[in-house]
C-alpha cells in the first residue's frame, strides 16, 4: 500500500522512509495524485492508535477509505472532515488516527490540514517554521470541524514530515524531540530530500547510541522545483 518512492511530479520531488517497529506497522504514508487536468497530488502522513497487527489492519481501512475519498474531488478540508466521519462510525471509539495532509499544486501553492498530526516543518527560504495542528485526530468526535493553512512555496521550499516514533524516540532518559528536530532541519536548507531523510536518521542513530527503536518511523519530505 506504500506509495513509489523518489517521485518527481507537477514541480515538487518527494522522499520518504518507513520504518515498522516490529512485523508490521501502523503508520500512513501515501502520495496521491489527482486527474492531470486538477494539477494537484495529495501528500499524506499519519499514525494510527495501537501497535503491530492491529494497528496495520486499522491503517489498512483508513487508507482503502481515505483513497476512496479521493475520487470525489472535494477540497483538503472537506476531505479530512468526511474522513473523520466515517473513520469515527466505523471503528470503536478507542480508535483513531493522527493525520497531516498535504495539497500540493502545480502553481506552488500548498494547504496543510493537520488533525492532531506531529507538527510539519516548513523550510522557506532562510526560515524554519512549524505548522502546529489546525484539528484533532481523525475519529475522536464525528463533528469535528479542521482548519486549513495555505502557503506559497518557491524553488527549493521544503516541508518535512514525520511520526512520534522520530520526535519520541529515548535515550536512556532523553527524547530526541521536536527541538533537536528544528535545529538539524536549520542546517538543511535547499538540501535534497532523500539526503534530508539520510541525515535525520543518521542523527537518530547516533541519539540512540545502540538502543533499539521502540515505535513505527516515517519521513516525508516534499521540494519544490
Amino acid at each position: 500500500m506504500l506509495p513509489k518512492n523518489n517521485l518527481t511530479i507537477g514541480g515538487w520531488e518527494s522522499n520518504y522512509h518507513y520504518e515498522p517497529a516490529e512485523l508490521v506497522s501502523g503508520d500512513y504514508c501515501d502520495v496521491v495524485r489527482a486527474e492531470e487536468k486538477m494539477k494537484k497530488q495529495l501528500f499524506i502522513i499519519g499514525d494510527v492508535s495501537g501497535k503491530g497487527v492491529a494497528a496495520s489492519m486499522l491503517m489498512s481501512h483508513l487508507h482503502a477509505m481515505i483513497h476512496s475519498l479521493t475520487s470525489l474531488n472535494l477540497d483538503v478540508r472537506e476531505l479530512v472532515e468526511r474522513a473523520n466521519r466515517l473513520f469515527c462510525e466505523s471503528t470503536l471509539s478507542t480508535h483513531y488516527s493522527t493525520l497531516a495532509f498535504i495539497l500540493a499544486h502545480d502553481s506552488g501553492e500548498i494547504e496543510i490540514c493537520n488533525a492532531g498530526h506531529c507538527a510539519p516543518i516548513l523550510i522557506k527560504g532562510n526560515q524554519v517554521t512549524k505548522i502546529d495542528a489546525t484539528g484533532v485526530p481523525i475519529g475522536l468526535f464525528c463533528s469535528s470541524e479542521f482548519g486549513v493553512n495555505k502557503y506559497k512555496l518557491e524553488s527549493g521550499d521544503t516541508i518535512l514530515l514525520y511520526t512520534d516514533g522520530l520526535s519520541e524516540a529515548v535515550n536512556k532518559d532523553e527524547e530526541y524531540g521536536e527541538a533537536r528536530i528544528l535545529k538539524l532541519a536549520e542546517s538543511l536548507k535547499s538540501v535534497a530530500p532523500q539526503k534530508i531523510i539520510t541525515v535525520f536518521l543518521e542523527d537518530l542513530k547516533l541519539f540512540l547510541s545502540g538502543r533499539l527503536k521502540s515505535d513505527d518511523l516515517t519521513l516525508m519530505v516534499i521540494k519544490r522545483l
